[in-house]
């Protein structure tokens, strides 16, 4: 399983179980996320294929989940040894991405 498909899944857990809490219809819950409840049904359904990481995203955000992940590698450059944080919205120019950095996003 490739990195991306366990996020998705993660994802699609996490918007599930939101949803549940909630006790929303799916109805209320896609018309909250912008979407409709057929493609909500899809989601709940496994159907993650038919989904971007970026909607699951807007999708979880939408519900009010909290998403947090890190990158972390065992080795780090000695110009790299401060966590390197980057704020929802921003897109990571590479010149700003290191094969050394400790990056942690933040969604909420």
């Amino acid at each position: 399983m490739t990195l991306a498909i366990s996020f998705k899944r993660r994802l699609g857990d996490a918007i599930a179980a939101s949803i549940q809490a909630s006790q929303r219809s799916q109805r209320s819950a896609a018309a909250l996320c912008g979407i409709s409840q057929p493609r909500l049904n899809a989601l709940l359904r496994g159907r993650l294929e038919l989904f971007s990481i970026e909607s699951l995203l807007g999708i979880a955000q939408a519900l009010g989940c909290e998403i947090s992940f890190s990158v972390q590698t065992t080795e780090k450059p000695q110009s790299m040894q401060n966590a390197c944080r980057i704020p929802l919205g921003l897109q990571i120019a590479p010149e700003y991405t290191h094969a050394g950095c400790e990056d942690e996003f933040r969604f909420a």
